[in-house]
């Protein structure tokens, strides 16, 4: 908490911060994946690769139901099942990946947030700061930084995620019975 009596956080105007079209924000964080753009693709490529191998479970779901359950075809059960396994295991695999490489990727942005912001604080003339509790600033550096890159990896590769899924399951609904996915 700040012992200089009236100042902080919750009375500097210059702690205030001023709402920003969405554009703005996608291009200032942009600046900061640019660097890492080959990590930010490889977390869009796990995530493809885990989406697709689990859209194989409905298609060999169907092959253990309609193949080997109802046209007797026993042969197809051990590869159907072992099919079923694999795309579980590399659905799993790719999944892991997806998380680790995001981050890496989280935690360089972070980095170079920081350092780009500890850089400003550094060239900010001493009577700047007298009015402020150290306190006050250091929170507010922390929790901003920590925030903006949190956004950034949770929601980006969740709606980047959920909005493939979408699309994944409407191409194969649309495989299996256009009439049926396009029927009201």
């Amino acid at each position: 908490m700040s012992t200089h009596p009236g100042f902080g956080a919750h009375t500097d105007p210059t702690f205030k911060s001023q709402p920003r079209p969405t554009g703005e924000v996608v291009r200032r964080v942009a600046v900061y994946l640019w660097p890492y753009r080959w990590l930010a693709a490889a977390t869009v490529l796990c995530a493809v690769l885990s989406l697709a191998f689990g859209f194989l479970y409905p298609k060999l779901t169907r092959v253990l139901i309609d193949e080997v359950l109802t046209r007797q075809k026993v042969e197809l059960l051990a590869p159907a099942a072992g099919g079923l396994l694999l795309a579980f295991f590399l659905r799993e695999v790719f999944n892991s990946l997806r998380i680790r490489v995001n981050n890496h990727l989280e935690q360089n942005v972070i980095r170079d947030m920081r350092c780009q912001v500890y850089a400003r604080l550094q060239r900010l003339p001493v009577p700047w700061f007298d009015p402020r509790a150290s306190g006050d600033l250091m929170t507010r550096v922390i929790e901003d930084v920590n925030m903006m890159s949190s956004a950034r990896g949770s929601t980006a590769p969740n709606r980047h995620g959920e909005l493939l899924s979408i699309v994944g399951a409407l191409i194969l609904m649309l495989s299996y019975s256009p009439s049926l996915t396009l029927s009201r």
